[in-house]
């Protein structure tokens, strides 16, 4: 009731990581001035992880998401997504580019064109931008043939802070963003989930974060 008779508005960027279960999701709140702000939802956890209850906390009764990320096409990433479609409108679904043969992505596939909502693929260098935060994609499918490796790496600049989200890659692509790119960040979401195949020490020695988290 607070949400209704008080619309939710923001000063400064906001980041949450849900509790969906075994699997990723992360919500990004950015100002955009006047107490506006774009909703940036990185992955969406497994089927049943309870995706739609997690955003209704924090958003209450707006049912509008800018923009969804699917690092990659694995379940426990975009499983949400195919019950968050049925409730909420979405502007847009950007991925790796990776279309994997299975029915849970031809699912996902099918609401999308039944909603007619934009999807597109992002590559190694691409910006998305709102006002003065921007997204950086770092990684994507063309780097690697392995559905985990080929994730969406992509490291947020937002209010004076950096985040990096590492989706599932493992330590051979820590290597290698470790070595090309400029990973500095304040917060990193941990790598797959904290696999004992992820968390290069030269990857961690360059990302130098404040604050891990692990989904």
């Amino acid at each position: 009731w607070y949400l209704i008779i008080f619309p939710r508005s923001i000063s400064g960027s906001e980041l949450y990581f849900l509790s969906i279960g075994q699997g990723d999701s992360s919500l990004l709140l950015l100002p955009g001035g006047g107490g506006k702000y774009a909703k940036f939802l990185i992955d969406g956890g497994p089927i049943n992880g309870g995706l739609n209850s997690n955003l209704e906390k924090i958003l209450g009764l707006d049912k509008y998401i800018d923009v969804v990320f699917v690092t990659h096409p694995e379940l426990d990433h975009f499983g949400g997504f195919i019950e968050l479609l049925k409730s909420y409108k979405v502007g847009a679904i950007l991925y790796n580019g990776d279309d994997r043969d299975n029915n849970n992505w031809a699912e996902f596939n099918r609401i999308i064109s039944e909603k007619k909502i934009v999807k597109m693929a992002l590559v190694k260098g691409d910006s998305v931008i709102y006002t003065a935060s921007i997204l950086k994609v770092f990684n994507s499918a063309n780097l690697s043939a392995n559905t985990n490796d080929s994730g969406l790496v992509m490291g947020l600049e937002t209010d004076g802070f950096k985040a990096l989200f590492t989706a599932d890659i493992g330590a051979a692509i820590e290597k290698i963003l470790a070595q090309s790119e400029n990973i500095k960040s304040d917060i990193l979401k941990v790598g797959h989930h904290g696999s004992k195949y992820s968390s290069d020490l030269s990857f961690l020695e360059k990302v130098n974060p404040k604050i891990s988290v692990v989904e």
